[in-house]
């Protein structure tokens, strides 16, 4: 769960280059939820007339982020997800919009668990970020599938929704977070939006139920 890691450091460079008060912040974060750093730095520095360039705005909040990172927690459910995928013979992989450094740090704590996927697409691997299907298209390959609607997607950023569905028509299942409406999964095509992982039921997916491995 990164995202309170990055409201700490993104709303902390608007307040201090551009006095920007945290609710003000917190009203665009919805837009920034699964873009490429560039495209979320061009989307903060344009919202507020911040005085940075994209790079200059990206050295300052990986310098604030590479200290928080290390401390993020799992979302409640994911792991059992992936024990019972790993369990049932079911490959998975994680596409990230994160550059492959930064994922690194978020994913230091948790390393025993990142060995258990079989392929990790970061930013850094594609051309086009998120809502482009790009980076789960090059997932599902890495996992020696094709893209489609056997292939389920997991997504908190409605942008990733967006993908997931252009990807020749992912099922996508929406994990919603506190800063986008409801509306905005429903409109970009989620089968099912969720409060919580653990809310998850395979099988109303076509996987064996969590009864058939716990």
């Amino acid at each position: 769960d990164t995202e309170p890691a990055y409201l700490e450091a993104e709303s902390g460079i608007a307040a201090e280059f551009g006095g920007v008060s945290l609710n003000s912040f917190k009203n665009v974060v919805p837009r920034l939820l699964g873009t490429t750093p560039q495209d979320s730095a061009r989307i903060v520095i344009e919202e507020f007339k911040l005085p940075l360039t994209p790079d200059e705005y990206l050295r300052e909040r990986n310098s604030r982020t590479q200290n928080l990172f290390p401390n993020v927690s799992k979302l409640p459910g994911c792991e059992r997800l992936t024990a019972h995928l790993t369990a049932c013979g079911i490959p998975y992989a994680i596409a990230t919009s994160s550059s492959r450094e930064m994922f690194r740090l978020k994913m230091s704590r948790h390393t025993d668990w990142l060995s258990t996927f079989k392929a990790v697409v970061t930013g850094d691997d594609v051309i086009n970020g998120k809502p482009d299907p790009e980076i789960f298209t090059k997932a599902a390959h890495a996992i020696g599938s094709q893209p489609g609607p056997h292939c389920i997607v997991f997504e908190d950023a409605p942008a990733g929704i967006a993908g997931g569905k252009a990807a020749n028509g992912m099922r996508c299942v929406a994990l919603k977070n506190e800063f986008t409406d409801m509306k905005a999964y429903q409109d970009t095509g989620a089968d099912v939006v969720l409060h919580s992982m653990e809310d998850f039921k395979p099988e109303d997916f076509g996987l064996p139920p969590y009864s058939a491995t716990s």
